[in-house]
């Protein structure tokens, strides 16, 4: 074989092997669109096709403006109007064929006559880094979904890429959650065809589509969840977020994950619930004084576990198919087994029981009487709860287990962190208060079990708790610094994509799921507070931990205007650093008046000269 021969050969198979790692490429990107929509304009019915791909996007009409939303994985340079006889002008009159994405933009929409033209406003919003998941419910609206029935849907996941990623013709929803089902923007429940494995997290048949409404970050679960799990947890929740699109229409960014349950993926504890199933057949319901489930028999089952327990509110008893009253306030809800019968619920009914007992009568004297609790999984819940100032903490929402074969009870999973007094309530108490202060200065004394509050009356488990706090300073510093901006930076467009959605101000008045109208803002905050929560924490366990957060802005400065509701032109006006404070002593007093009321016109709160300012704000006078 001569040199040219030899180079000829080469040189064949190096452009073979180029053009099978272009079409791999290909193959691995997904779709990949040239950017270009063709527009349909009609106020109050438009779209826009993406022809190549065939993928339509409807506009979101509310409040005379008309939104678009981009999934990830398509992109939008340019709109052609080859379809549409209206066009979109500029306010300028200038064909709008490159739109401002991610802003509202005052437009004109008509033909290319001028007097045709009607004022008008757009949005066009676009994801990024995110999967995107399609529901599609045929002959039915998802407004009318309801929390106990199953719907027929067929749904189907693309990547950020654009591959498809899982579908499922014969899928089913519904909705779910106590409050937060009262909101608009609505959590759901997913029932797959056959177990799968969605976003690369373990498989499982029974999805959750959390909506965290209450939580203008979107980031508050996620954290909570990866912290569980950061600090050595033995079960912790697996979720990822996901754009959701409904009947071709957007309906918000979503936190994709599995409830709490029993399997061999997830908590393998023992599966009592899928030992019980083939003995659970025209079962009858009790409902006896304490205790609830059903008469079967189920032919001498190992019933000393796995259960999963769940603490809540005794107002949910009869909401609940399977557990027991532990006092008048309180109600365990045996999450698994939910197909219990009336041995295994006088059987962990009595365990919970002794426990309780024990912790009421031996927690401040000797901590060792009480030998059944696993106090590593109680220790590191206590300091989520704390750190995340979660409200519910032993109330509602609050989770623990007992294996199989083994005479101890263990704290967790972690869930249910969307509701934090971070963003609801008087900020003041998230800086400077425990838990169990906090429910003294509500009124709520006797909530919850306050298992907690009665083991820290026992010095050695204080030092153990205390100890743990210290261990994981590190994780707590990595929650500030590192964890909040590398989830918030995955989904800030997705973020924006929602708010322009929801309009939660607007829709949800008196419902405040944050201090700030931008949420990017609300996401600076929450470093700002969960520091000031940490240093307290610290402050109050006697520890030597100090926590602190970069910000870059220290040199922009805010003007806030506080308005006279009787003549808007008469207004006081401060220019303030980013991140300082507005003091009360410094607020307008109104003559006649013994107490001012200021109002955020961004976020309908109250003034609080604990929130440092870092946007622009007018208050008014109510």
């Amino acid at each position: 074989m001569n040199k040219n021969h030899f180079r000829f050969i080469t040189f064949s198979v190096t452009v073979i092997l180029l053009c099978l790692y272009f079409l791999l490429t290909i193959a691995k990107d997904g779709l990949r669109n040239d950017g270009v929509a063709y527009a349909e304009i009609e106020p109050g019915n438009s779209s826009l096709l993406f022809e190549k791909e065939g993928i339509r996007i409807y506009g979101w009409d509310s409040y005379g403006i008309t939104y678009f939303f981009i999934p990830s994985y398509l992109e939008l340079t340019k709109i052609s109007y080859e379809y549409s006889s209206q066009k979109i002008y500029s306010v300028d009159g200038i064909l709008l064929e490159h739109p401002n994405v991610g802003k509202i933009q005052d437009v004109l929409v008509g033909s290319e006559e001028k007097d045709e033209q009607i004022p008008y406003q757009i949005g066009v919003f676009k994801s990024n880094n995110l999967y995107s998941l399609y529901i599609n419910i045929e002959g039915m609206d998802i407004n009318d979904v309801e929390k106990d029935t199953y719907e027929s849907v067929n749904i189907e996941i693309l990547t950020p890429n654009g591959v498809k990623a899982f579908s499922d013709d014969n899928a089913q929803i519904k909705g779910r959650g106590n409050t937060s089902w009262e909101y608009a923007k609505k959590p759901y429940e997913i029932k797959l065809s056959k177990e799968a494995s969605l976003l690369n997290m373990r498989k499982s048949n029974k999805w959750v589509l959390l909506a965290n409404e209450a939580d203008r970050t979107k980031i508050m679960n996620k954290l909570a969840f990866d912290t569980s799990s950061a600090l050595g947890m033995e079960y912790s929740i697996e979720a990822d977020w996901i754009d959701v699109f409904i009947n071709g229409l957007y309906w918000g960014n979503y936190l994709l994950c599995k409830e709490p349950h029993i399997s061999s993926d997830d908590l393998d504890i023992g599966n009592l619930q899928k030992d019980n199933q083939p003995y659970f057949t025209q079962v009858e319901p009790f409902v006896e004084e304490n205790i609830q489930g059903f008469d079967y028999d189920n032919r001498g089952g190992n019933i000393s576990g796995g259960y999963l327990l769940e603490v809540e509110e005794s107002d949910f008893r009869f909401k609940r198919s399977c557990g027991f009253l532990l006092s008048p306030d309180i109600f365990i809800n045996l999450k698994s087994p939910d197909n219990a019968n009336r041995e295994e619920i006088k059987y962990i009914n009595r365990y919970i029981y002794d426990i309780d007992s024990h912790i009421r009568r031996y927690a401040e004297k000797d901590i060792h009487l009480i030998n059944n609790i696993d106090f590593y999984s109680f220790a590191r819940v206590y300091w989520i709860e704390e750190i995340f100032f979660n409200r519910d903490a032993q109330t509602t929402s609050y989770y623990f287990y007992k294996k199989r074969g083994k005479d101890r009870l263990y704290a967790g999973p972690c869930w249910d962190y969307d509701q934090s007094l971070y963003f609801l309530g008087d900020p003041e108490l998230a800086y400077n208060t425990s838990i169990t202060d906090s429910y003294s200065m509500y009124g709520d004394d006797a909530a919850g079990l306050r298992w907690n509050d009665l083991l820290l009356q026992n010095e050695e488990y204080k030092g153990y708790v205390r100890d743990v706090f210290i261990e994981n300073s590190s994780e707590w510093n990595r929650l500030i610094n590192t964890l909040i901006n590398k989830y918030y930076d995955k989904i800030r467009d997705s973020v924006n994509m929602d708010y322009a959605r929801w309009n939660v101000i607007n829709e949800n008045a008196g419902i405040h799921r944050g201090h700030y109208a931008l949420p990017d803002n609300n996401v600076r905050y929450l470093k700002f507070a969960m520091c000031k929560r940490l240093n307290y924490l610290s402050e109050i366990w006697d520890t030597e931990s100090r926590f602190s957060y970069y910000s870059d802005k220290e040199d922009v400065i805010h003007v806030i205007s506080f308005v006279f509701a009787d003549n808007t032109d008469k207004k006081i006006v401060f220019n303030v650093k980013d991140g300082a404070y507005i003091l009360d002593e410094q607020i307008p007093k109104v003559i006649g008046k013994t107490k001012c009321e200021w109002i955020n016109n961004n976020t309908d709160e109250k003034f609080y000269s604990c929130l440092p300012v870092l946007e622009d704000v007018s208050y008014f006078l109510q």
